[in-house]
């Protein structure tokens, strides 16, 4: 076992550091960087199924819930806008 230091940026100049994180090797160590990385800039979102059935949903109806809005990640939120503002080209 290893324990890693993860220093996440958050703003210029600014980052949340964790101590002492048990890994089992580098590359772990990366995958979990990587995770927390996501969890502080809010890009987990949807999972991929979920994210599938909203989107899908979007497609048919024109309408998501806020619930499931709000849990998406900026990224899956941008996709919706720009869906919305096609759709509001094709229909005019």
């Amino acid at each position: 076992m290893m324990k890693a230091t993860f220093r996440i940026p958050t703003k210029e100049y600014a980052y949340i550091e964790l101590n002492e994180v048990e890994v089992t090797d580098i590359n772990e160590a990366h995958e979990k960087y990587l995770e927390l990385e996501r969890v502080i800039t809010g890009e987990i979102g949807l999972p991929t199924i979920e994210w599938n059935k909203a989107l899908d949903k979007y497609l048919s109806t024109n309408s998501l819930t806020e619930s499931e809005y709000m849990q998406m990640s900026a990224e899956q939120k941008h996709i919706i806008q720009e869906i919305k503002k096609c759709v509001k080209r094709i229909n005019k």
